[in-house]
């Protein structure tokens, strides 16, 4: 037997017999071998933690190798006893905890069940779960869950039927949802619970947040005492605590669990419920809960609720601190009254000699903090004039700048002085719209000051950080006492991004009210700003309305443009196209006089213009106002990561709607180097999207590649990521001819995602050939929409069953369900958009010939010609492809007749079905190769040819690249028949003066063969200047023989008549003329020049 490491040999071996672990082990491998070395370690570690009396952690780490747990976690929808599991409420390293709802008919009844992990029974025994069912019912604690029951499942492994606590886990609150008079009762009720299990010899040795639950009212209630240990028997075994973060050194040394275990473990609980706590007396009891030593621990839990009942009454802590100062500040704060009384009166004179004093150096403080103020500004001013040694004229945004450098060198000393100077300085630059420069700034700033507090909401505000806006906004407003008018509605724009049923009207209406008769203008804009995007959203009609009675005479461009962006949304929504366009016009002359070209305020309004050119579907507008939002936002880097990122999947949505695959391959790529290794919900689409503009780029390798490296790992990734991911991958693998089986497909089907997209489903299907498969699939579904419809009926088109066909198309014609495929041009800008058309439907194009192609049915097969190759007219080419990439017994092989000069091109399916594609050969076997002489592809050029191959079901291919044709059905240096110079006749009756000869068409060349004597001929075309030629019997014979001629043919039978393809001789021009010589040395010359032209 070989073991492939240390972990599974250790499993075998304490299987095979625990207590021979150490002979045993020379049985599966040798000494000295690095496996023997690292087995022997695990088995050390093992007996080590079992001489100690604890349950190894080695063990309990690796339970599922001796036991399949899956049982335990997904156990919904089960009768157990008289109770039905409704939903699991939690899952822990040991456990899986279940709501039971009680079903026998006899009472209304909600309990917890909790049912231990088969793996840890197996090892624990079945001891374990009852040990732990007998410690909780030896309890009777308010704070204490209690048990009701205990049974044993079928296989044996016993559960607990507990109370149900109706709340949270403690986990789940923070500093910010709790007082601090909530947070102290929490800990003090936690307490009281512990005195109870100590007094009845429980410790129970796993206190954490997460096992601490908080009803409705924030009760606490304590539960899992799965681990605990009984401090009656000094042999007792106990599972060691999983969570090191608040178990004591000594439980995580593998220690008996004690008292002051539990101690440690409660003051841990109060360190999460007071972090970076400045209380020093919090402070001090979560040091002696917590210290490493137990001896200097509190003694019991009694005497850590003695010491939190003294802080929440304001008593001394005697063993913290027995000064007399502290111990007189503690009465003053126990017993205000009474210690005022005591001391007031020997006070009162000091305190009013203490006032005058203060007051005046109050005075001289301000006096002295305005007067640095004024010298900067002096100074600031003075420093950057024409006449300065500076002497240049600067800009806003660079005076600001110079400012921020003066400030450091100048005569302000002061602080405060600074502070003020510095949050000025700072919120001119965020108004400008140059917030890196404000950061360099607000980085400066002291962090502490209502000042820094402001500038730290304001700029995270505008970065979109709504979080931490509120966070330093709140602060701003504790430091203001919630009096200034900046503070309070920042605040309200942070909690509308946060909440979206903050009563915003009424809110709005408070602000008015509190500030009445102090507000400015531009506060009051600022108001009606935050209100008319409301009604936009709520009533656009009563918007308009109220805008439209505006006066915007005395409005600045600022203003302007917000007004005129807010209108032209509402004339969008009301499908007031005409007056949106123009109203769109106007508010971007505004916003672009406003702003400068970087302010994210700026890249605000391009976004609401785009919703207004999307929905009056100004493509080219709403392309244009996309590109101007990514350029603000890459320019602001890392600042505007989030925005960054919906602006490139719009970008991507658009070009995918418009069918400009290439483009939106390339923005969606640099939105998957955005996301980097990032692992969310949004960067999961963003990767989708990715392997969707591989696939329509016919890229199919990629997607296979890139689905390996993101998509394959389905249990870290949300469903619809992976149902899209998975039907990218099987239309990929068809285009490459890897299988693609019917099970592959019915993998699809599972997704809850599969009735929303039955149509793309049905598309994959029958693309993979499982055409079957697609029919019965669409027939199964009870309300297909409209998609499915079409694919069902494209299935049905295949298999020639026209009275089903009918049906479908009878009712797509009802019109009645869902119009699911007409997506307007709005849907690209919603990023969570997946648009994928070339989906919606399947597109058929006969070929010359009757071949027939499936839009859906596209696969890259062919090997020749390749990319920049040259074909040349008289010489055999082998055309080569893949047999097992087109189904089918035939093959006919196209080039196309119309020239395109990107490659690209081609990868739309509505520039293939435009193209003239000429076939040359029909209907061959399907073996993978074809000779062929150029000549009959009836083409020449240097580049811009592709080969299209189809198979007989519909299977088509593209060569890659461009390849180009060229003449050589022989050489091209000059005349090789005699020409007797007496022997000149007037013969030649086509080309005629002029005519015009198109390349790719049968164009006929004609002559006298009587006059012409002789068995043969060979056909010349002049590849030279057609200058003093001649023609009939005027022509000169010095100058035709000095010109240089190409041979179309050198043997032709003389029988006047002969068909010829300007493409033979790479023809294009006005300048060519036929020569024909006969076998006997007759020869003749056409009328005056031809033209030849080449319309593809």
């Amino acid at each position: 037997m070989q073991f492939s490491d240390a972990l599974s040999l250790f499993t075998h071996l304490i299987t095979l017999d625990e207590e021979r672990m150490r002979e045993n082990v020379s049985r599966f491998c040798a000494e000295g071998k690095p496996l023997f070395e690292e087995t022997l370690a695990l088995i050390d570690a093992h007996y080590t933690v079992q001489e100690k009396g604890g349950f190894t952690s080695i063990i309990s780490g690796q339970a599922e190798f001796f036991s399949d747990d899956h049982i335990e976690k997904s156990l919904e929808g089960q009768q157990f006893g008289p109770y039905r599991l409704v939903e699991k409420l939690g899952q822990g390293g040991m456990s899986s905890v279940y709501l039971g709802e009680r079903n026998d008919g006899t009472i209304t009844q909600h309990v917890a069940i909790k049912f231990v992990f088969s793996s840890i029974a197996n090892i624990a025994g079945e001891h374990f779960i009852l040990r732990e069912a007998q410690f909780l019912a030896n309890l009777n604690h308010p704070n204490i869950a209690k048990v009701f029951n205990i049974d044993v499942r079928d296989d044996g492994v016993p559960y607990i039927v507990m109370e149900y606590i109706q709340g949270k886990p403690l986990s789940e609150f923070g500093q910010e949802n709790l007082t601090k008079s909530a947070r102290i009762s929490c800990l003090i009720q936690l307490c009281s619970a512990l005195t109870e299990a100590h007094q009845n010899r429980i410790v129970h040795a796993d206190i954490k947040p997460s096992n601490i639950v908080l009803d409705d009212s924030h009760r606490p209630k304590l539960l899992d005492f799965g681990i605990a240990s009984s401090l009656n028997d000094a042999d007792s075994q106990y599972l060691k605590a999983a969570s090191s973060d608040f178990s004591s050194p000594q439980l995580r040394n593998g220690q008996k669990a004690n008292v002051t275990d539990d101690v440690f473990s409660l003051g841990k609980v109060m360190a999460f419920l007071f972090p970076d706590t400045q209380d020093k007396e919090v402070a001090a009891i979560i040091e002696k809960a917590t210290t490493a030593t137990p001896q200097a621990r509190f003694k019991s839990a009694e005497q850590f609720k003695d010491a939190l009942d003294a802080y929440r009454e304001n008593k001394p802590l005697r063993w913290f601190n027995s000064s007399r100062r502290y111990l007189m500040k503690k009465w003053f704060q126990r017993s205000p009254t009474t210690a005022f009384l005591t001391l007031a009166f020997p006070l009162v004179l000091l305190t009013g000699i203490s006032i005058l004093w203060m007051q005046n150096n109050k005075l001289l403080f301000e006096a002295n903090k305005n007067e640095q103020i004024l010298s900067f500004y002096h100074e600031l001013f003075q420093a950057n004039t024409p006449t300065s040694a500076k002497g240049s004229a600067l800009s806003a945004a660079d005076f600001i700048k110079e400012g921020v450098k003066l400030v450091h060198g100048s005569n302000v000393v002061d602080e405060m002085s600074k502070a003020s100077i510095l949050s000025t300085l700072s919120n001119s630059l965020l108004n400008l719209g140059y917030l890196k420069q404000a950061q360099e700034v607000i980085s400066q700033l002291p962090k502490q000051t209502p000042e820094g507090f402001y500038i730290q909401a304001k700029a995270a505000y505008q970065r979109g950080e709504y979080e931490e806006a509120k966070l330093w906004g709140e602060a701003y407003n504790r430091a203001t006492d919630a009096t200034n008018f900046n503070g309070q509605f920042l605040a309200l724009n942070i909690a509308k991004k946060l909440d979206d049923t903050v009563p915003l009207l009424d809110e709005l209406s408070r602000i008015e009210r509190e500030f009445s008769g102090h507000l400015t203008d531009d506060q009051t804009f600022y108001l009606n700003k935050v209100r008319w995007s409301h009604w936009l959203a709520t009533d656009p009609e009563f918007l308009l309305t109220s805008l439209s009675s505006i006066d915007r005479s005395t409005y600045s461009s600022y203003k302007k443009a917000w007004l005129l962006t807010l209108k032209a949304q509402a004339e969008a929504a009301l499908a007031l196209k005409e007056e949106g366009r123009s109203t769109l016009q106007t508010a971007l002359l505004h916003a672009e006089a406003a702003f400068n070209p970087l302010n994210p305020e700026l890249a605000e309004i391009y976004a609401g213009l785009s919703s207004v050119a999307s929905d009056v579907e100004d493509e080219v507008m709403l392309e244009m106002l996309l590109i101007r939002q990514q350029t603000i936002y890459s320019s602001l880097q890392p600042l505007f990561d989030e925005q960054l990122l919906t602006v490139l999947e719009q970008q991507f949505n658009y070009h995918m709607y418009t069918k400009q695959y290439a483009q939106s391959a390339s923005y969606i790529s640099l939105a998957v180097k955005q996301c980097g290794e990032k692992q969310s919900a949004r960067c999961e689409r963003i990767r989708v999207k990715h392997l969707a503009a591989s696939y329509f780029t016919n890229k199919f390798n990629e997607v296979v590649t890139y689905y390996q490296l993101w998509f394959n790992r389905p249990n870290e990734l949300t469903y619809s990521a992976q149902f899209y991911a998975e039907l990218l991958l099987l239309a990929s693998k068809t285009g490459l001819a890897q299988e693609v089986s019917s099970s592959d497909v019915d993998r699809l089907t599972q997704f809850a995602e599969a009735e929303e997209n039955a149509g793309l489903i049905i598309h994959t299907a029958l693309r993979a050939g499982l055409t079957k498969w697609a029919v019965e699939y669409g027939e199964k579904l009870r309300t297909p929409k409209r998609a499915a419809k079409l694919a069902l009926l494209a299935a049905y088109a295949e298999i020639q069953h026209t009275e089903k066909a009918a049906e479908v198309l009878n009712s797509l014609n009802q019109g009645n369900e869902e119009q699911d495929f007409l997506r307007p041009l709005a849907s690209a800008l919603n990023p969570e958009s997946l648009l994928f058309p070339a989906f919606d439907s399947i597109s058929v194009k006969t070929l010359v010939g009757e071949n027939i192609i499936f839009s859906n049915r596209r696969v890259t097969g062919i090997t020749a010609p390749g990319k920049a190759e040259m074909l040349k007219m008289g010489e055999l080419y082998e055309i080569k492809w893949l047999p097992q990439v087109l189904p089918g017994d035939q093959i006919s092989l196209y080039i196309n007749h119309r020239h395109h000069y990107d490659a690209e091109a081609f990868s739309l399916w509505d520039d293939v079905q435009k193209t003239h594609w000429h076939r040359f050969a029909a209907n061959i076997e399907n073996d993978g190769s074809e000779w062929i002489d150029p000549l009959v592809m009836s083409a020449n050029g240097i580049q811009g040819f592709k080969v299209m191959a189809v198979s007989d079901k519909g299977y088509w291919a593209l060569s890659d690249g461009f390849f180009g044709i060229e003449s050589g059905l022989t050489e091209n240096n000059g005349l090789k028949q005699l020409m007797n110079q007496n022997l000149l006749v007037d013969a030649v009756h086509r080309p005629l003066a002029f005519e015009v000869y198109q390349v790719g068409k049968a164009n006929s060349i004609e002559w006298n063969s009587n006059t012409l004597k002789g068995d043969t001929v060979a056909i010349y075309v002049l590849h030279d200047s057609p200058h003093n030629i001649g023609s009939g019997n005027g022509a000169h014979y010095p100058t035709v023989v000095k010109r240089r001629w190409y041979m179309v043919s050198d043997r032709v039978e003389n029988n006047g008549n002969y068909t010829l393809d300007p493409a033979q001789f790479n023809g294009q021009g006005n300048a060519y003329k036929i020569l024909i010589i006969s076998n006997t040395g007759y020869w003749a010359v056409s009328e005056e020049r031809f033209t030849v032209v080449n319309p593809h």
